[in-house]
């Protein structure tokens, strides 16, 4: 749209320097009509252009915020000591370009470089435990702060993916199939990059605005620069084609590649979709182990194992997990099964997608575009007199009847449901029609998860929580907690693996009354917290305590 010529619809900062000096509006309002705003800031574009200074853009600023100018004297850092590099993280500041400057244990002095920076006070104060001051500086005395503080950006050592020749057609490549060359080498050498890194997906985009390649690593995306972008194009083409997905921009489609070497078998499960301008496809990479974990491997309190195993070994009833997408909810339901599966039970799963094979388990494998959906193979699996019964998820109403039914009629059923706390999973039965008195008959235990991020024991550093930010989290001593920076071995991130944490909650004889009793669900599960179960919160808390995540990562699976 073309830039309006009225004075008060000029952006901000050519009003601002219109008054300061004598900028060319006109030029500036050419500009704005000609750069990409998506792509470079209009200050940065002013920069470049030379229509303005870096300190005539931080000074405008500066002088109509009423906030202070932070220009050194030949840009010395002297003064500004390393230790205030532990009050922000280096990933948080380098995102959003600002820089710690001093800490008097109750305020934080911090450069930025322009107002949208001024919103980040509520984020400052709760990885800090400080209030924010903000002064404003140049783009490029923020940029020599980030090194003096943090040193060069780590994900500069993260290496270009540069394809290299392959002597033999890999593993993965379906029978008989033919593929250019230079594709199955992209294709085979995107599979080992994403496999060092520890990739768990692989994100392949092209727009009209370009194309990129990430991964993500412990639930973060890192962005793996390319040598040569249009290789992009290649690798999704490729794909299509091994996985029989229509290569067209209008199309959607799904499809699997089965990928092994010695030390590995990797099943990759690929879904493409169309966007505005192109497409995008991610590659979901799951591990082939052998078996999933037992019960006693799960990363549980003891108290919260016991309730767990308490609720299991009853002969028939309910077995609920919640928690978000990729927490681990079918290790925890698959670990049950191997707990209380041997050769006198009849044990069926019904499943859209069927991660482990186990011994002496009948699992189905939902196929809707077969005729086989969730509901019908939920009634063929109840149709075989299981004694056992896991249902991938309850999504409906008549999903939970068939449950709830199953597990009246004398079988232990296991499930997941889209939910965050153990009142929750109470709360949506009810919705779905479920009466109090066949919750109270069938719920035998609530389990509610989350997957944090663990701390990468290299660069992390620790941090004293502030009084303020004691009196929020109810604590009556000062505990240390520790900060995520980032290094080469994280890949920036500050992280480096995951762990996950667990509330469980075992619906005895006393609370099953007074849900049958109509009881609101908050106050019958916040009960049993004064029966020694320890709530998600404190468990991560506790997590975070004992140095192993921090509370930045807390407060973003909470």
């Amino acid at each position: 749209m073309p830039f309006l010529a009225k004075n008060d619809s000029d952006p901000l900062i050519a009003r601002l320097l219109r008054q300061t000096s004598a900028i060319d509006m006109d030029a500036v309002r050419d500009l704005y009509d000609r750069v990409d705003l998506d792509e470079v800031s209009l200050d940065a574009a002013l920069i470049q252009s030379g229509l303005a200074s870096d300190l005539e853009i931080a000074t405008a600023y500066s002088n109509h915020y009423l906030l202070p100018l932070f220009d050194p004297p030949d840009e010395s850092f002297d003064a500004i000591h390393h230790e205030v590099a532990r009050c922000l993280p280096a990933e948080f500041c380098r995102r959003n370009r600002i820089a710690p400057l001093t800490d008097d244990g109750t305020t934080l002095n911090v450069a930025i470089d322009c107002p949208d920076s001024l919103l980040l006070a509520d984020e400052v104060r709760f990885q800090s435990g400080r209030q924010m001051r903000p002064l404003f500086a140049t783009r490029r005395i923020i940029d020599s702060l980030l090194v003096h503080l943090y040193g060069q950006q780590p994900q500069d050592k993260v290496e270009p993916v540069e394809f290299v020749e392959i002597s033999k057609a890999p593993a993965w490549m379906p029978a008989g199939m033919t593929l250019d060359t230079s594709v199955v080498r992209k294709i085979d050498d995107l599979f080992q990059r994403a496999l060092q890194m520890h990739a768990d997906a692989i994100h392949l985009e092209r727009s009209s605005d370009g194309a990129r390649l990430r991964f993500r690593i412990d639930g973060s995306l890192v962005e793996i620069p390319v040598s040569n972008s249009s290789g992009i194009q290649g690798l999704l083409d490729g794909i299509c084609c091994v996985c029989g997905i229509a290569a067209r921009d209008d199309s959607c489609g799904r499809g699997e590649i089965r990928w092994s070497d010695a030390a590995m078998k990797l099943t990759i499960q690929v879904r493409r979709c169309p966007i505005v301008g192109g497409e995008n496809m991610v590659l979901q990479l799951q591990r082939d182990a052998e078996m999933p974990p037992t019960i006693d491997l799960l990363s549980m309190s003891p108290q919260a194992l016991q309730d767990l195993k308490r609720g299991i070994e009853k002969p028939h009833g309910l077995i609920l997990v919640c928690g978000p997408t990729g927490s681990g909810k079918a290790e925890t339901m698959y670990a049950c099964l191997r707990e209380i599966n041997d050769r006198s039970l009849n044990v069926f799963t019904v499943e859209e997608s069927i991660r482990w094979r186990l011994p002496g388990v009948n699992q189905i494998q939902v196929a809707a575009d077969k005729g086989l959906t969730l509901h019908r193979a939920i009634e063929l699996s109840l149709e075989q007199d299981p004694d056992i019964l896991l249902v991938n998820q309850i999504r409906d109403a008549k999903t939970a009847e068939f449950c709830v039914r199953a597990a009246a009629g004398g079988r232990m059923v296991f499930s997941t449901l889209a939910a965050s706390r153990p009142s929750s999973i109470l709360r949506h039965l009810e919705s779905y029609g479920v009466t109090s008195h066949a919750i109270a008959e069938t719920v035998r235990a609530l389990v509610a998860q989350r997957r944090v991020r663990t701390l990468c024991g290299e660069c992390k550093r620790p941090h004293e929580i502030s009084g303020d930010t004691s009196l929020r989290l109810g604590l009556t001593n000062s505990r240390q907690v520790y900060q995520a920076v980032g290094c080469g071995r994280c890949f920036g991130t500050g992280y480096r693996g995951t762990e996950t944490v667990y509330e469980v909650v075992r619906v005895n004889s006393k609370m099953a009354d007074r849900i049958r009793s109509g009881e609101p669900m908050e106050s019958i599960t916040s009960e049993s917290k004064q029966s020694g179960v320890t709530s998600l919160k404190n468990a991560l808390m506790e997590v975070a305590f004992e140095g192993r995540t921090s509370l930045a990562e807390v407060r973003r699976v909470l």
